[in-house]
């Protein structure tokens, strides 16, 4: 979209703060969308430096939130995942959890049109085992405040509140993807005693 708007109509004109607004939340998605990549990158290299990835990080910080949800993953409630061989179901799903947060940052910019689909694809096999009764928003939620979390702890101080609101933003794109299109009704939070 090109806006081709004479600088009396900008300084002067009823839309102006419109037309500027549409143009700042446009190049502000943008700046984002390229903070999310490029934030991605370091994530990743401080995650592979300790000799683990994202996902691992991530879950660790889940199941310090909520222990219960370590039996979901084949663990048992006293177990810690730094304790685990690397062949168990749990670092598997760790490993399956980096790779859709790297399709979903990479593509960022595709989000909806794109990601979605893959995501919602690998989440819809818990919403049919024996996980299902923990697939509740609550626990989406909580998941995806754990991602912006885990990408602050790796960033550390370049943890720039301007990246940390670009991952909120894309986690609660993600999350509103998600209850819209997975969760059961009975499943979802209730908001002013309706449901989401």
């Amino acid at each position: 979209m090109v806006l081709a708007i004479s600088t009396d109509l900008l300084e002067n004109g009823p839309c102006a703060r419109f037309e500027f607004g549409i143009v700042d939340a446009f190049l502000n998605a943008l700046q984002a969308c390229d903070l999310i990549k490029s934030s991605w990158n370091e994530v990743l290299k401080s995650a592979n430096a300790t000799g683990h990835h994202f996902g691992y990080f991530v879950f660790q910080r889940v199941f310090q939130k909520d222990p219960s949800l370590k039996s979901t993953f084949g663990l048992k409630h006293d177990d810690e995942i730094s304790e685990i061989p690397d062949d168990h179901e749990c670092i598997r799903h760790t490993k399956i959890f980096t790779n859709i947060i790297h399709l979903a940052a990479k593509n960022v910019d595709e989000l909806e049109p794109q990601v979605a689909p893959a995501i919602f694809k690998y989440g819809e096999r818990h919403y049919n085992t024996k996980a299902s009764d923990r697939m509740t928003e609550e626990n989406v939620r909580m998941v995806c405040a754990q991602v912006v979390c885990t990408v602050c702890d790796l960033l550390g101080d370049d943890a720039h509140p301007k990246i940390v609101e670009a991952w909120i933003e894309m986690m609660s794109s993600i999350l509103d993807m998600q209850i819209v299109q997975k969760l059961p009704k009975h499943n979802r939070m209730r908001k002013a005693n309706q449901q989401v």
